[in-house]
């Protein structure tokens, strides 16, 4: 809940972690395995999943990190795990900055709350500088920047920048359904409130919305009979395209 006082903690720890970080630098090893994941591990993921069309190859290239802090935090939270339910159960990376002391603190809270709602993802964005500077599933886009580079144009900058200039806390901003490479190009939706404290929008706490989990709304996670629909019931769901 974007309205309640743990999300305007948690933003504002993030955001000094964030900015503390941003005075990092990378040992030319720990830089040379960063790149080897984006060009590796995630360009495979993205060219298998045919997120460039008919299973291309792609310019992993171009989705490794420039930000000293993105850097830093993707080498620690994203680059060490084969997988992401990996990474989703660390609270500390062990590192020792004042971010992952925050952390420690937060991500539980915040796991446990997508985790029960059942969104694939929950961000958390600076409007100001435009950088994620907090995601429960540690992909990719975790301290990206949405105001420049490869996410500049997708649907979870655009939520970004539609909440990051309305202080009412009643506001939602929601992006419809489109291809996301940090879900290996999967159709991903984005619903977005402003984070209020002494009426200035200080964050954007954003959810990532799958597709199979709306699957599992229409279809009553495939229990027709139980939802009332007969044996082999459908609902459909109708937007305005």
């Amino acid at each position: 809940n974007a309205r309640g006082q743990s999300v305007a903690n948690a933003m504002q720890a993030f955001t000094a972690g964030f900015q503390e970080l941003e005075s990092t630098t990378l040992t030319d090893e720990e830089q040379a395995s960063l790149e080897d994941y984006f060009t590796t591990q995630f360009g495979a993921q993205l060219s298998a999943s045919g997120a460039a069309g008919d299973g291309e190859p792609v310019d992993a290239s171009t989705f490794i990190p420039t930000g000293a802090a993105q850097s830093y935090l993707t080498l620690h939270y994203t680059v060490p795990f084969d997988n992401f339910t990996d990474a989703i159960a660390v609270d500390d990376a062990g590192d020792g900055s004042g971010y992952s002391k925050q952390h420690e603190i937060y991500h539980p809270l915040m796991r446990s709350a997508a985790a029960t709602v059942g969104f694939s993802d929950m961000l958390i964005a600076d409007p100001r500088s435009g950088r994620v500077i907090y995601t429960v599933a540690k992909k990719v886009d975790f301290g990206t920047s949405l105001q420049m580079g490869p996410y500049k144009n997708s649907n979870l900058a655009a939520a970004v920048a539609r909440c990051g200039v309305i202080a009412d806390r009643s506001t939602v901003c929601l992006e419809d359904f489109s291809p996301y490479d940090p879900a290996e190009g999967a159709p991903i939706a984005f619903m977005a409130a402003p984070v209020v404290s002494d009426g200035d929008v200080i964050g954007v706490l954003v959810a990532q919305i799958s597709h199979v989990e709306i699957d599992k709304v229409v279809t009553g996670d495939r229990r027709w009979s139980q939802e009332g629909f007969g044996a082999t019931g459908e609902a459909y769901l109708v937007g305005p395209d």
